[in-house]
């Protein structure tokens, strides 16, 4: 910043001070001002605007505020010079009389007037001045005002923590009750962080110059890049080119192949033309041969006449069956392009996107439609299943049928390989459809492949997940749930799962969530629990009925004790042996079989509530360590798991079955014991909709 009038820089102090004309606004260093002051009359004239002000100017401390900062940015070895505590010398504004008063707000570092100078210039000058409050000198220590104590507000802090982050006052480092060992007085304190200022801000000068080479790195790392994907984008190009041209030869050739053939059709055109040209010649000349015989006497007419008429009869039976009387129509003109030339435009993917998956297939698995399919020799990053239903002209104006809106569309990730298809009405065709996603995009739908449903009765076996089955119409529905069997150990056998029968009453639209238990396994000579079958209407929460799988056995010795048997009733049974723990009741878990430390057994999952080891049918339904599908419990230390079911078997030597349940309105319930595998569920349609 400089004098408009002497270009010189201006500065806080001296006669450079920057000092502004109180009529007009402008503003000149304090040496101009004098020049500028003619006589004694004080008058001064504006150089720029030619105002006449007989008032006296003042010091422009917004102008010096902004000065002083940009000599703290610009050279910060100054920083300490700028910011020091000043020494209470002579005014800053005439030079001459004793610092009385200092004021914050004009300068970062104070602003020192005189008595005289605070109360006349200071105070009259521009409208936001008056709003400074400047401080007397004797309230000033260490270049600052001292704030007053938070404690003793009465006192002024003179000493300070940096590890509390707070002033004190003389007051407080005299009180016992308060911790004072961390503080020093603020003339140190002060000391202490303009002494850290230069080391800090050469670490930081260091840390900012390796950014800016690593700013530096990387923007050579972007030109790079770019060179990288011009050089690619050139590379696709002149791949294209190449194909371009290869296509373009093919294009040529084959273009010359048709217009070969082309040729020689017409060559033979052409000579059936000629033929034909001459046997028409032949023929006419006959006839006007016969014509003329017509008019000869009759002595002429036997001279030629024999001539004559056996040259038409040779004519006749010549022309009778030549090819003359069929003409030749140009066949259709095929040129395949070989297997090889489809497969290299396969490859490149020339429709955009990723290319159809192989081996498209639909499969049963449990009574539930599995698609699989091979993966493309791309990386794949997603694929997209499209299903329809397959309509009868009847099945079409079916009021059943409305209510089930398709397509669906069904995504998996690009690592899968198969999906499994629920929530699909029985005995119905559905159609379906494959298509992959690569880096271009989505490729081409594959060709429909089509799959039935089972219909009912509908038996679905255990498959380690749970599946939804919508109902198509009202009716009585029978269904049978297996709960499954715990495995044999080494010596003893797991109990058999429960098998739970009744009909319900259920709405068409209405959907059966389901659960097929699985049976546990073995590991050494102990055997988790068997798990849990569940039906559940419209969700988890509700629940139609749950068959109890069996419980696990330990069996290292002889004396040890077979798994229990599921229960047929809603508790589950506690394990049997030295040591066992409790069934679970009302749809929770069975407990784990504790003694000195190791776990003999672990309970079993129910309904609603996750055992230590395994999930509950509202939760998923997750086994423990050797359990069953359905919650059944882990193999504990050296005892088997209880069962799962709507509530868990309790851990053991051997462990307790799971319960069972019915819904209250289920009618014409059996309950029996005695599955010895896997669980399943069969519904069978008891009355149709007119039945009903």
């Amino acid at each position: 910043m400089q004098c408009p009038r002497c270009r010189d820089q201006y500065s806080t102090e001296g006669d450079l001070q920057p000092r502004i004309i109180i009529v007009c606004g402008h503003s000149y260093c304090k040496r101009c001002i004098g020049v500028l002051r003619k006589d004694d009359s004080g008058v001064i004239t504006c150089p720029q605007c030619g105002q006449m002000s007989k008032e006296p100017d003042a010091p422009n401390v917004a102008l010096m505020s902004y000065i002083a900062l940009h000599t703290q940015q610009s050279n910060p070895d100054k920083i300490r010079d700028v910011a020091a505590p000043r020494q209470a010398v002579v005014c800053q504004h005439c030079n001459s009389k004793e610092v009385r008063f200092v004021c914050y707000q004009c300068l970062p570092a104070g602003f020192r007037f005189c008595q005289h100078c605070c109360e006349t210039e200071h105070s009259r000058s521009f409208g936001p001045l008056r709003h400074h409050k400047p401080v007397p000198i004797d309230q000033v220590k260490y270049g600052a005002v001292l704030p007053d104590c938070p404690i003793h507000p009465s006192r002024a802090c003179e000493w300070f923590s940096f590890d509390e982050n707070r002033f004190a006052c003389e007051d407080c480092m005299n009180d016992p009750s308060i911790s004072t060992e961390n503080y020093v007085d603020i003339e140190r304190a002060v000391s202490d962080v303009r002494d850290a200022i230069p080391s800090l801000m050469t670490k930081v000068s260091t840390m900012r110059d390796r950014l800016q080479v690593t700013q530096n790195k990387l923007g050579d790392q972007l030109g790079k890049m770019d060179q990288v994907k011009l050089s690619a984008i050139e590379k696709v190009r002149i791949d294209f080119q190449d194909f371009e041209m290869a296509l373009r030869k093919r294009l040529a050739y084959v273009e010359s192949q048709v217009e070969e053939t082309a040729t020689n059709q017409k060559h033979l055109v052409n000579e059936q033309i000629e033929r034909v040209e001459v046997a028409l010649g032949s023929l006419t000349t006959s006839l006007i041969q016969a014509n003329l015989l017509n008019q000869m006497y009759d002595y002429s007419l036997l001279q030629r006449a024999s001539s004559v008429l056996d040259q038409m009869k040779k004519q006749v039976v010549e022309l009778q069956d030549d090819d003359l009387n069929e003409p030749m129509v140009p066949s259709e003109i095929s040129i395949y392009v070989t297997p090889e030339f489809q497969t290299a435009i396969d490859g490149l993917g020339l429709v955009g996107g990723g290319p159809s998956p192989k081996s498209f297939k639909c499969v049963m698995d449990g009574g539930i439609i599995q698609l699989t399919w091979e993966k493309p020799d791309q990386h794949i990053l997603e694929y997209e299943i499209i299903c329809d239903l397959v309509f009868s002209e009847a099945e079409s104006t079916s009021p059943a049928m409305r209510d089930h809106s398709f397509p669906r569309h069904y995504v998996t990730e690009g690592h899968d390989l198969s999906k499994r298809i629920d929530n699909l009405l029985p005995g119905m065709k559905y159609r379906f459809r494959i298509r992959s996603r690569n880096k271009s995009g989505w490729g081409m739908w594959s060709p429909s492949i089509h799959g039935i449903t089972p219909s009912f009765p509908l038996e679905i076996n255990f498959s380690g997940k749970i599946v939804k089955i919508p109902l198509p119409h009202d009716g009585l529905y029978r269904i049978t749930a297996c709960g499954a069997k715990a495995a044999d150990g080494e010596k003893k056998k797991g109990g058999n799962g429960a098998i739970i029968e009744a009909t319900f009453k259920l709405d068409k639209n209405e959907v059966l969530e389901i659960l097929v238990a699985g049976m546990s396994t073995v590991k050494g000579p102990c055997s988790g629990g068997g798990g849990g079958t569940f039906v559940g209407l419209n969700g988890r929460q509700d629940l139609l009925i749950a068959a109890g799988g069996g419980g696990g056995t330990r069996g290292y010795e002889d004396d040890d004790q077979d798994g229990k048997d599921a229960s047929i009733n809603p508790n589950g049974l506690g394990g049997q042996g030295e040591k066992w723990a409790s069934g679970g009741m009302g749809g929770k878990a069975g407990r784990d079989a504790l003694w000195e430390g190791p776990c003999w057994g672990y309970g079993g999952a129910g309904q609603f509530e996750n055992s230590t080891s395994s999930q509950s049918f509202v939760s998923g339904g997750k086994a423990g360590e050797g359990g069953g599908f359905g919650g059944g419990g882990a193999i504990g230390a050296y005892g088997g798991g209880g069962g799962g079911g709507y509530s868990g078997g309790g851990g053991g030597r051997g462990g307790g079955g799971g319960g069972s349940y019915v819904r209250s309105n289920g009618l014409d319930v059996v309950k029996n014991i005695g599955n010895t595998g896997h669980g399943s569920v069969i519904i069978q349609v008891v009355k149709s909709p007119a039945e009903t």
